[in-house]
């Protein structure tokens, strides 16, 4: 017997068998159901409310990248110029042609010292020159000549003027620039026509020719050698100045012999002979 209670039971529950085979029905019903009836498929289900919950974590942004400046989401990222100081102007060395416009000086000096051993003297001027980056030129029994730095030269003179009594001081600045640069400039003419001269002896065609040239360039690189010759010669004596010490015996005191001594007997023997008595 059907009662009212069964009859509404049967009638739901052909409703939902109609909406079950609906398929636009189960997706409306779905998207309308209640949050958390859906979350209860998915997730652990939660001891205070019944229901399931789920959370979804939010991705983090990335991280900024060193020396890249931000970018909307879809651009590629711009590279930062790194920021660059100017670095401060070198100035360049001295180069040889600002060397040149130096002058050339030559220093010579000559000392006349009066001393009681010469030869200890001597050898103390020898060892100060060493001490001070000189050599010796020149030694005898009564003086020495010796070179040391242009640079020390004062220094040098006032050292050997203490070495005994200065008796006499001589200096001697002698300035070779205008000789020295006549030099060069001559030295590179020649060696432009040695240049010259041995191109002509590539292209002689006769042995009398060739003779001829070797002659020429014989006298131009005898010339060459000359001059190199000068030119070293001078650059030691600019870059060495050059001291000559004279040594003399000191001075002996002399002995007045008009004293008169308390004895007539002394007086008749002279004091110098008493001196001379051991």
């Amino acid at each position: 017997m059907l009662t009212p209670t069964r009859i509404i039971v049967l009638l739901v529950a052909s409703f939902v068998a109609s909406c079950a085979a609906s398929p636009s029905y189960h997706k409306s019903a779905i998207a309308q159901a209640p949050m958390e009836a859906r979350n209860a498929d998915y997730g652990d289900s939660d001891a205070s409310s019944g229901y399931a919950s789920y959370e979804v974590a939010e991705e983090p942004a990335p991280p900024p990248t060193m020396g890249m400046a931000p970018t909307s989401p879809g651009s590629q990222p711009t590279p930062k110029q790194p920021q660059t100081t100017k670095p401060a102007p070198i100035k360049p060395a001295p180069g040889p042609a600002a060397q040149q416009k130096r002058p050339m000086l030559i220093y010579r000096a000559t000392i006349n010292l009066a001393v009681f051993e010469a030869r200890k003297s001597i050898d103390e001027v020898e060892a100060l020159a060493k001490s001070l980056g000189g050599y010796l030129v020149q030694r005898t029994d009564s003086s020495i000549v010796v070179r040391v730095p242009a640079k020390t030269f004062d220094g040098a003179l006032e050292a050997v003027s203490k070495v005994g009594d200065e008796l006499h001081r001589q200096v001697q600045v002698q300035d070779v620039t205008a000789e020295f640069r006549d030099m060069q400039i001559r030295l590179k003419n020649l060696q432009a026509v040695r240049a010259r001269l041995t191109a002509l002896l590539d292209r002689a065609k006769t042995v009398e020719e060739a003779l001829r040239v070797e002659r020429e360039l014989e006298r131009v690189a005898g010339n060459i050698e000359s001059i190199k010759g000068k030119l070293k010669y001078f650059s030691e004596l600019i870059a060495f100045s050059t001291i000559t010490v004279n040594f003399q015996a000191r001075p002996a005191e002399s002995i007045r012999s008009d004293v008169n001594l308390p004895f007539p007997w002394l007086n008749r023997l002279g004091l110098g002979r008493l001196l001379d008595l051991n």
